[in-house]
């Protein structure tokens, strides 16, 4: 990835994380879980898919100590949230979670499984 595409890419990650995080504020349950399914892919599986690659390659991955760091304990923090502020039952919250890492986490086997790209 080049660090236009890297710079590019964030930037819009950034921008869709701030609108729906301020969605989730204003609005109720749904916007939540729309909120915590956009987390789900850019955090739970972004996170998982570096640490992973670090253990697969036995070698450092750009991006894993973010992953450790930041982008696990904030998911972790977020769905506590939305489960006690909102009370929103563990199985939707799953379900949320679930449909928006699987982008994720398919890219990540591609790249660790078949050796590709699979998305981006």
């Amino acid at each position: 990835m080049s660090v236009g595409s890297f710079y590019a890419i964030n930037a819009v990650a950034l921008l869709v994380t701030v609108a729906l995080a301020a969605a989730a504020v204003a609005g109720g349950r749904w916007s939540a879980l729309l909120f915590l399914g956009w987390l789900g892919f850019l955090m739970l599986g972004n996170g998982i898919l570096h640490l992973l690659a670090t253990l697969y390659f036995a070698e450092y991955c750009p991006g894993s100590v973010t992953a450790a760091l930041l982008y696990l304990p904030y998911f972790a923090w977020m769905l506590h949230r939305v489960r006690t502020r909102l009370g929103v039952a563990w199985g939707r919250c799953a379900l949320a979670t679930l449909f928006g890492a699987l982008p994720m986490l398919a890219q990540g086997y591609a790249v660790l499984v078949m050796g590709r790209r699979l998305l981006w």
